[in-house]
């Protein structure tokens, strides 16, 4: 998935999604043809090509380094957990700390932009 991520978006780390449903008659386009060639077993060049085009409609459209923002604006991590669809903030913390390298509430302390609220 991070090699699919950078050669659609240039950058090495997986994106983040606004919304966990998305409702889109163009993503359809791509992922019903993709899951046809899945079920009937076509070409592997025909799935790749369908599924670098259904990844970079979904990256551009909705992926987001929300977290990261969020964070950076002083929320607490459970917060931007729910915020960015993960179940809980357990399984926010440790897919944050693999692709970030430091836990969201470390970032936050970090990245808290304080100007503007009297600090």
């Amino acid at each position: 998935m991070l090699d699919l991520a950078e050669e659609v978006t240039g950058k090495r780390e997986l994106p983040g999604f606004s919304r966990n449903v998305v409702y889109d008659d163009e993503i359809t386009c791509y992922l019903r043809p993709l899951h046809e060639m899945v079920i009937t077993g076509n070409s592997d060049f025909g799935k790749e090509e369908n599924l670098l085009f259904l990844i970079s409609e979904l990256v551009q459209k909705y992926g987001q380094p929300e977290a990261k923002v969020l964070l950076g604006k002083g929320m607490q991590p459970v917060e931007a957990a729910m915020q960015t669809g993960f179940s809980d903030q357990s399984h926010f913390t440790n897919y944050f700390t693999r692709f970030i390298g430091l836990a969201p509430g470390v970032y936050r302390d970090i990245f808290f932009d304080r100007k503007g609220d009297g600090e």
